[in-house]
């Protein structure tokens, strides 16, 4: 008995097709910029021999980029004098800066090496050369941490330590 002697149906190909973007999210930020995104779906399934869909699921736009009212960035005082150059031959020394003004409302903030706004900054020296031993420091305790110096809008706290130039070798670490 013979059966499936009909004619063969062939899949008609058919690509995949994406469906209309839905609607922007609300800005993440309502100034100093922001994102805001939308996505899409695959709303027709390809067969085995279409092709899939191509291009992005997701889009992100800037939005709300006009600096806000109450926004202000770091603002650093001058550096210190380098410190003593520590080390044989090449050493490094180091200086510092104090903040003068906080970040606020998504303004820059302080310690920012990408801006310009760091608070330490390590340097090469040309170091004692002579083949004397190596200059030796003793490290202080740290400091207790400052005060917050706002109570909104974010901030740093901030701790130091002293590093005590020369020592006795007995007493120090080599640097």
């Amino acid at each position: 008995v013979s059966c499936g002697t009909g004619p063969c149906m062939l899949e008609k190909c058919r690509d995949s097709q994406w469906g209309a973007w839905k609607e922007w999210t609300t800005c993440s930020q309502s100034c100093g910029g922001g994102v805001k995104l939308r996505s899409r779906n695959v709303v027709v399934n390809a067969t085995d021999c279409g092709k899939a869909a191509l291009g992005p699921v997701n889009e992100s736009e800037l939005c709300n980029e006009e600096q806000c009212a109450n926004q202000a960035d770091c603002e650093v005082g001058d550096w210190t004098d380098w410190s003593v150059c520590v080390g044989s031959c090449k050493g490094s020394r180091a200086r510092s800066r104090e903040i003068e003004i906080h970040a606020t409302g998504g303004g820059r903030p302080c310690g920012s090496t990408d801006d310009g706004l760091a608070l330490e900054e390590l340097g090469e020296c040309e170091g004692n050369c002579n083949g004397s031993h190596p200059l030796r420091c003793a490290l202080g305790e740290w400091q207790e941490w400052g005060a917050c110096p706002v109570t909104c809008g974010g901030s740093q706290l901030i701790r130091n330590r002293i590093v005590h130039l020369p020592v006795p070798e007995a007493e120090g670490r080599r640097l």
